[in-house]
């Protein structure tokens, strides 16, 4: 006996509350619930799709509330490599702002997996210039009234051909 099986697709969605602390944050309550359904319904048609929510914890899927107080992607991609070892995976889509803030990072062991992880970004992605003090080195002890060498390491990112002053 020959039996078919479906690949399975993984869904996992972002329930965390920063997805709704963007500017989009009405699009997220409303029209984007509309949307990741119609994604749903289109790749039901191909394969088996199995739907969870994550943030604080992992969850069957129900409807988005967006109300967890932090996320743990890490966690979450763990629990999704335990639960579907040896079976047959098509792919994984993780929809989510990206923001970790509990757990590993979340792109560690990725390479690990049997599945490939297809992500999509939701909420804010737009990039500030970011301007950082990265590294101070400098001599514990110095006599006093004399100069002493310090090395100062400083992260600019985003911000090509602007001047920057750091005085020390």
């Amino acid at each position: 006996i020959n039996t078919i099986e479906q690949p399975i697709v993984i869904l996992a969605q972002d329930n965390s509350s920063s997805i709704i602390l963007s500017k989009d944050s009405l699009f997220y309550k409303d029209n984007y619930l509309y949307r990741l359904d119609s994604l749903r319904n289109k790749l039901k048609k191909e394969c088996q799709v199995d739907e969870y929510l994550f943030g604080e914890k992992t969850s069957d899927f129900a409807t988005p509330t967006f109300t967890d107080h932090y996320t743990d992607i890490g966690e979450a991609l763990s629990e999704f490599k335990h639960t579907y070892y040896k079976k047959n995976v098509g792919a994984m889509v993780l929809l989510s702002d990206g923001i970790y803030n509990k757990g590993y990072a979340p792109e560690i062991g990725v390479e690990d997996y049997s599945f490939p992880i297809y992500t999509v970004t939701l909420g804010d992605t737009t990039s500030y210039a970011d301007f950082s003090i990265k590294e101070v080195k400098y001599n514990k002890t110095v006599s006093s009234d004399t100069y002493f060498p310090l090395r100062v390491v400083v992260n600019a990112q985003g911000s090509k051909r602007s001047t920057m002053e750091v005085t020390v």
